[in-house]
């Protein structure tokens, strides 16, 4: 099955999400433009909106991945967030993002 046959209802347009996206990468630029910044995504549903923001900032990014999960092997949540993969850089005296 294709994607597009996958998708019941589009909500929002790609365009008006990339619109957003900009506008919320250059509010970010503008803000943390002199600051010690760190991108943090959660692997792996972030990826793709952390690539698409990334590239509306301007400004040398350093970024880094987790991965948690509350799941394990079961298909309903266990309520215990187990972190998979921690960080890999010290987020002390940065400004997360």
């Amino acid at each position: 099955m294709t994607m597009d046959k996958a998708i019941k209802e589009v909500l929002i347009s790609e365009e008006e999400i990339q619109k957003h996206i900009k506008e919320l990468g250059a509010t970010l630029s503008e803000e943390y433009h002199d600051k010690n910044r760190l991108i943090v995504g959660i692997l792996k549903g972030a990826l793709p909106f952390m690539a698409d923001l990334m590239k509306q900032m301007p400004i040398l990014l350093e970024y880094d991945m987790m991965d948690v999960s509350s799941y394990g092997a079961a298909t309903t949540s266990s309520g215990e967030v187990k972190i998979v993969k921690d960080l890999d850089v010290s987020i002390e005296g940065r400004h997360v993002i």
